[in-house]
């Protein structure tokens, strides 16, 4: 029997800082942490994974760039861009020709009110839109409700990493991991994304929104409510590697979806699982 695709849709690689791989040096990226594409491999073959969306953790995405090239039939690269930089559009052609990317990830659009029509993201949206380039989005508050009016001029395939929750300074708790507290005002705002047809939400860093342990029964409810406003055929999986590794481990991300959706589908599952990010991105 033929077996949808397993597909972890949020996986980060990164060497260590050096000059040959600049990248953000953080507390949460310390110049010494790396995370080895072998070792998502491995994690992915005794899962039976088998595709991962690579999502570049900046602008610099050497080594992205080299897994890729090295394994196209495992890696699929999403790099991110910074729309405010004078050649973002230069850079979208680049990595479009040498990367052929599934997505590009981006992590802010413009100032909360702007007028849509003035975002400085929109030339680089109306490019992705035009190139059929999904938009991972990760950003600030304030920033889905620029992103809520820009859909309403585009015709844009989004996925909402983190299960929507906007990005704000984190901090590193004791296995690594940033750790952003959520709101409820926040997944308001991702819950009315849901009437845009072609927004879909990444269900991935569970750990980074709460100070529960593992399975984090608190979120179990915000993913309830995701999952009746999107529906199974617009969640995706992800990993959120090499965040997950000391705690739960790679399968305890899959697991995830068992404890917080018990009463999936077998169809249902797979979809969220693979076949999602398989038509999103494939």
């Amino acid at each position: 029997m033929h077996r949808q695709p397993r597909i972890d849709a949020h996986a980060h690689v990164f060497r260590r800082f050096s000059a040959r791989y600049p990248r953000p040096v953080s507390e949460i990226y310390p110049v010494g942490r790396e995370a080895c594409a072998e070792d998502l491999l491995a994690a992915m073959d005794r899962q039976q994974v088998d595709v991962a969306l690579l999502i570049a953790i900046s602008p610099d995405d050497e080594y992205l760039s080299e897994c890729v090239r090295a394994r196209p039939d495992r890696f699929w690269a999403v790099p991110t861009l910074d729309p405010r930089s004078p050649t973002a559009l230069a850079q979208l052609a680049h990595k479009a020709d040498t990367l052929r990317p599934r997505g590009i990830r981006l992590h802010w659009l413009g100032l909360p009110g702007s007028d849509p029509d003035q975002v400085p993201a929109l030339p680089v949206l109306g490019e992705m839109a035009e190139r059929g380039l999904p938009l991972w989005f990760f950003g600030p508050p304030g920033q889905l409700v620029l992103l809520d009016a820009v859909l309403g001029r585009l015709r844009l395939t989004v996925v909402l990493d983190h299960l929507g929750f906007p990005m704000t300074r984190a901090r590193s708790d004791r296995f690594g991991r940033p750790v952003v507290p959520a709101s409820p005002e926040s997944l308001t705002t991702v819950l009315e994304l849901a009437r845009h047809p072609n927004v879909h939400v990444a269900l991935c860093g569970h750990a980074t929104f709460t100070d529960e342990p593992y399975p984090h029964p608190g979120l179990g409810a915000a993913v309830t409510r995701l999952y009746r406003a999107f529906g199974a055929e617009r969640l995706i999986w992800g990993s959120d590697f090499p965040f997950c590794v000391p705690e739960p481990g790679y399968e305890g991300t899959l697991r995830l979806i068992e404890h917080h959706l018990p009463n999936l589908s077998p169809s249902e599952r797979d979809a969220i699982l693979g076949g999602n990010a398989a038509r999103i991105a494939g």
